[in-house]
């Protein structure tokens, strides 16, 4: 295994927690620069001799208004997001090629397959890898390559992504204070990374396309496929504002629903009219709050998401 990050001491921990029986190589990287991608690429092919599988997963997370975001922040994220998988397929690429077998995996997320607000030079970095695979996999299909492309498309998952902007130059304390009170609380609700990665293995040996980790990914993506098909705006998918709020009403006892239900759950409010505007149970895996009003017979529920798997379901009277 070829290890790469910018942070030493972080290397050399993910690497002391390999088997012994690994061998491993560590390479700190700034994946944004592509010269030391191919540095990174070299040390690589010296170590081993050859590269079979490339991951191509670094990441950061920033955004705010769009009127509000400063180049200096479009730069970092785009750089890192999306630079860094544009260098990893033009430095790794050649070499699989050349080989006559490999797979590259480029991480990107949800949020290049449908735009939240407030997460502008994200959105179009993850949007940037999808569109970059896509096109990857057309062109080896075309050359009947046997080089095989994977496009990861996870939400939430308990990574350091939170807390990622210690690493952009310049950044003051504060800051990266803001950016961890705002999504720490998300990240928290995520999947486990070792799932993704049995999902990431399982992609590269059946060599398949998507790899998506959350069952709720394919309605929003179908939400927003409808829009376009049916030129409305946008669905606003992580946006608790989209759902219009319901009037105060007295306190009642809550039903609580579990893992196995609530999927059943979703699906039944997915059904019900709300006028204009789509609701869609997306948010469920990102811990935002819900209210809304369900035109269910004589019936109303207000939704509050309490975690990734389980809801809270509260009726009271119409």
């Amino acid at each position: 295994v070829v290890m790469a990050d910018i942070e030493a001491p972080a290397l050399e921990a993910a690497s002391a927690a390999l088997p012994e029986s690994v061998e491993r190589v560590s390479v700190v990287c700034d994946v944004s620069d592509g010269e030391q991608i191919e540095a990174l690429r070299d040390a690589a092919i010296e170590a081993y001799g050859s590269i079979h599988v490339v991951c191509n997963n670094a990441g950061v997370g920033g955004g705010g208004a769009m009127s509000d975001i400063n180049i200096d922040d479009w730069k970092w994220v785009i750089d890192v997001d999306l630079w860094s998988v544009i260098h990893g397929v033009r430095v790794f690429l050649p070499v699989l090629l050349e080989q006559g077998e490999g797979h590259i995996v480029n991480t990107a997320s949800v949020a290049g397959l449908f735009s939240a607000p407030f997460m502008g030079p994200y959105n179009i970095a993850k949007y940037g890898v999808v569109a970059l695979s896509e096109t990857l996999c057309s062109e080896l299909a075309m050359q009947q390559s046997p080089v095989g492309v994977s496009v990861l498309c996870p939400s939430w998952v308990k990574t350091k992504i939170a807390s990622s902007i210690r690493n952009k130059p310049g950044a003051s304390a504060e800051e990266a204070d803001a950016l961890s009170e705002i999504v720490q609380p998300m990240i928290d609700t995520g999947i486990d990374p070792d799932v993704v990665a049995d999902a990431v293995i399982d992609a590269v040996r059946a060599k398949t396309f998507w790899i998506l980790t959350h069952d709720d990914t394919p309605g929003a993506v179908t939400l927003r496929t409808r829009s376009i098909l049916e030129g409305t705006n946008p669905p606003q998918l992580m946006h608790y504002d989209a759902v219009p709020a319901v009037p105060a009403v007295p306190a009642v006892p809550e039903q609580s629903v579990g893992p196995m239900e609530a999927p059943n759950a979703l699906r039944t409010f997915r059904e019900c009219d709300f006028g204009a505007v789509d609701f869609f149970g997306h948010s469920s895996s990102h811990g935002f709050r819900w209210s809304a009003l369900a035109v269910d017979g004589a019936t109303a529920l207000r939704v509050r998401v309490v975690s990734m798997s389980w809801l809270r379901l509260i009726p009271f009277p119409t």
